[in-house]
């Protein structure tokens, strides 16, 4: 509402990155983590494909309306249900 959509962009990305790089690296350090084929297969390529749908969204500057809202809320569930109901691999 204040236009302080950049602040809100940090704080996601930024999260993002100490949870990915401080958190999974100190866990690490202290005790191995297997990582699943499923990632490696299907998951990681969810993960790179939301971050150049982002890159885009923040690029171009973006307004996302209801369409987007309701097209990236389908796209979630499928992707959930993707995950849990048919087990990718």
């Amino acid at each position: 509402m204040r236009q302080h959509s950049a602040v809100a962009l940090g704080n996601v990305i930024g999260s993002n990155v100490f949870n990915l790089l401080a958190i999974m690296g100190i866990t690490v350090t202290i005790i191995p983590i297997p990582i699943p084929e499923q990632i490696l297969v299907f998951d990681i390529w969810v993960m790179l494909a939301c971050a150049v749908l982002l890159y885009i969204f923040a690029a171009k500057r973006l307004c996302l309306g209801k369409a987007w809202g309701i097209f990236l809320s389908v796209a979630y569930v499928a992707y959930i249900y993707g995950v849990f109901a048919l087990d990718f691999v």
